[in-house]
């Protein structure tokens, strides 16, 4: 009978978490005033640490970040915040 408690927990569990998530997306931004290599290095990690992020890449000799979220738990202004943190805007998205 515990086991089939604790099943059941597991099942709810699951369907909360899908429930809380959303959709992924997928997008490349453009960056204004990426200034070095080790400032994208540690902005991409920046980014990599956020929940709700599945992969991050941050090139500096384009100065673009392609992010991979969930809409659902990364929000437009934690995006915005994680790159001005770091002195850096976001001019477009492509």
């Amino acid at each position: 009978m515990g086991s089939n408690n604790r099943f059941r927990a597991e099942q709810v569990s699951r369907a909360r978490t899908r429930e809380e998530t959303g959709k992924m997306k997928k997008e490349t931004i453009v960056l204004d005033n990426l200034n070095c290599p080790s400032c994208a290095a540690q902005l991409e990690q920046a980014f990599k640490n956020l929940a709700g992020v599945k992969s991050a890449s941050v090139t500096f000799a384009t100065g673009t970040l392609d992010l991979e979220y969930d809409e659902g738990r990364l929000t437009e202004d934690q995006i915005h915040k994680t790159a001005e943190s770091f002195g850096v805007t976001i001019a477009s998205r492509l």
